[in-house]
């Protein structure tokens, strides 16, 4: 029983992720861009034909490329989504969002991604070590 309010509790806590995550995992399944969705750490790691990784409470979009610190990336932001609860995307998926797309356009923003917060921090969370 304690087991259930505890999933409970945190499917509330992460509502918004958890909604938008199930949107897009409808979206990425109607369009045929899923390879692979295997539950691992008490979420759900859904490898996709992207090129781009996407962490959304429960959800946890990685790209198919067998590399293990995009998961473990994702992974720290999917405990930055615990932490944070409902102000997860304000605080974390926004900000991670714009510098994201940033990169895309600037290189000096692109070679520096993974030392800017908040994806350093989910490095460390997710076990991520880069040289």
């Amino acid at each position: 029983m304690m087991k259930i309010l505890i999933i409970i509790f945190f499917v509330l806590w992460e509502l918004f992720q958890n909604l938008l995550g199930f949107i897009v995992l409808v979206v990425l399944f109607l369009s045929g861009n899923i390879h692979d969705i295997i539950k691992h750490r008490g979420r759900l790691f859904i490898k996709t034909f992207s090129k781009f990784g996407l962490s959304l409470g429960f959800f946890l979009f990685c790209p198919l490329t067998g590399d293990p610190s995009v998961v473990s990336h994702e992974y720290g932001h999917s405990i930055q989504s615990r932490l944070f609860g409902p102000l997860y995307l304000l605080v974390i998926g926004f900000p991670s969002f714009i510098l994201a797309c940033l990169s895309f356009f600037n290189k000096k923003i692109a070679a520096q991604y993974f030392n800017l917060w908040p994806e350093k921090w989910a490095d460390k969370l997710g076990g991520v070590r880069r040289d």
